[in-house]
């Protein structure tokens, strides 16, 4: 399944080393170390390094991305092995069977591992790590749990020490940070992603406006750290003189952490499931589903004759939430999460039907008493994950980066089409906000719009358009396509329009 996803998705354009946002920035800084500048200097890192030297190695290799996403959805596939062996240590092998049928059908899980993104590895590094617990508190093989400890430690080691030989300071973190977490508490938060004044929303603008930002207000030069360091205290500044309007919106993130609405950042997995046509809308277990059971399951289905050891390995929900609801909320940054709660729902459905062999630790059979309790938390979990939130699923977003890629192809009938559907969901202030973040950087140069949902993609005009003096609305498209009907008829290609 996840091969398959792979080859409907591996030439589209929004994917493409030179799609822009954060798969541009990975992929250059990739073939950065490739030719010699592995420390990636100066400064500290401003993306997360372990994905860029794990995409350095095997881009280096191959040359090609198709193989990165094969060998990404190879740590997916072990991903679904750790959760099955996870759940049948805890639980029994029919529990792992069906915590692995559910890890399998996740759709969100296999997206993002097509993704030139660090969260396609996210689930694996989360799968191997909690598997470390369970060798500890199950199989009780400390000496193996302790190599792959040192190992977990021996990976951060060299970014520690990178940071201090190349630029100066400790640090076991990338250097956006403080923005992440100025973006999360503010006076204006929501609890997602949102655009902050002055700064684009890309990997390589954030780097160098953040720089620009923060100097500008302290009125002296600033290194990465001190950058860093500046939008924190801005973030903590805001929570010190508003503390309730802060508690709030942290018990807002936590909410959001759990819910079921698709919190894209950049890429909209809804996009590449319905308008793109995979094999993703033919999975249908995502967090809907995955977090109501998975919660009820780690409630109620807890294993009696190791119920300590239980509650420490998934003591890594609730932690990990509140390290997401400390920065702002996305979908990527929830890819986590659905690792032990997978394990959880795979229990609360073996239990449940009440038809499992014996574990390796014992466990209570279920009651009517139990089935009752753990079928109204499941039953009320369900309805608070997928209570509405009318949060964007980004598909407006993506709609008009495809007409922007087709109108800069000069395949204007298919711009038209995409900018339509684009148009369609901008409807309401949420969608409008959603498309808007497309490419805040690129002015339009027309003063009059269409329709209101024109209007609000006034900030993603595009060059071909700009060029025909329009915006990337249905009237900007077709001027450029006049205009590269004039250029073809001297010789001129549509991207050669001075």
């Amino acid at each position: 399944m996840k091969l398959v996803v792979i080859l409907q998705l591996r030439d589209h354009p929004l994917l493409q080393a030179d799609a822009g946002l954060d798969t541009t920035a990975y992929v250059h800084l990739a073939q950065s170390v490739i030719g010699g500048n592995v420390g990636l200097g100066p400064g500290l890192y401003y993306v997360s390094p372990f994905y860029v030297y794990f995409l350095a190695l095997f881009y280096g290799l191959t040359d090609s991305l198709a193989a990165v996403r094969v060998v990404q959805a190879a740590l997916g596939t072990l991903t679904v092995a750790c959760v099955f062996v996870m759940a049948r240590e805890w639980f029994g092998r029919r529990a792992a069977w069906i915590a692995g049928a559910l890890a399998t059908l996740c759709g969100v899980l296999t997206f993002y591992e097509v993704l030139i993104l660090q969260a396609s590895i996210d689930g694996v590094l989360t799968a191997a790590a909690l598997a470390v617990a369970v060798l500890l508190f199950v199989i009780r093989r400390p000496r193996l749990a302790a190599w792959m400890t040192c190992g977990i430690l021996l990976g951060l080691a060299p970014v520690s020490a990178r940071n201090i030989v190349v630029a100066g300071r400790w640090s076991l973190v990338s250097s956006h940070g403080g923005l992440n977490f100025f973006i999360g508490n503010n006076e204006t938060a929501t609890g997602l992603y949102q655009l902050v004044p002055g700064i684009r929303p890309e990997i390589d603008g954030q780097r160098e406006d953040t720089t620009a930002v923060a100097e500008q207000a302290v009125g002296h030069a600033l290194d990465d750290s001190e950058v860093s360091s500046y939008f924190m205290s801005r973030g903590l500044n805001w929570i010190r003189a508003q503390p309730a309007d802060a508690a709030r919106l942290m018990a807002k993130k936590l909410f959001l952490a759990f819910h079921a609405d698709h919190a894209p950042l950049p890429q909209s997995y809804a996009f590449f499931a319905e308008d793109a046509e995979t094999l993703l809308r033919w999975m249908p277990v995502n967090p809907w589903l995955i977090v109501p059971l998975g919660l009820a399951g780690l409630l109620w289905a807890a294993p009696l004759g190791a119920r300590r050891e239980f509650l420490v390995w998934a003591s890594f929900v609730p932690a990990y939430a509140v390290a997401v609801a400390v920065f702002f909320v996305a979908e990527r940054y929830r890819l986590p999460l659905l690792v032990p709660l997978t394990v959880g729902a795979g229990a609360l459905v073996d239990r449940a039907v009440g038809a499992r062999r014996p574990a390796t630790i014992a466990n209570t059979p279920p009651s009517p008493r139990w089935l009752g309790l753990a079928a109204a938390t499941a039953t009320a979990l369900v309805v608070l994950v997928n209570w509405p939130m009318n949060i964007t699923d980004g598909r407006g977003a993506d709609r008009a980066r495809m007409a922007l890629k087709e109108a800069e192809r000069g395949r204007y009938d298919q711009a038209e089409s995409w900018m339509d559907l684009a148009t369609r969901l901008l409807q309401t202030p949420e969608g409008a906000r959603a498309v808007s973040q497309v490419s805040p950087g690129r002015p339009a140069r027309h003063a009059k719009w269409g329709a209101p949902g024109r209007r609000a993609l006034a900030p993603a005009c595009n060059r071909v358009a700009a060029r025909g003096g329009g915006c990337l609305g249905a009237a900007g498209i077709r001027a450029a396509r006049r205009q590269s009907v004039r250029g073809e008829r001297d010789g001129i290609g549509p991207g050669d329009h001075a």
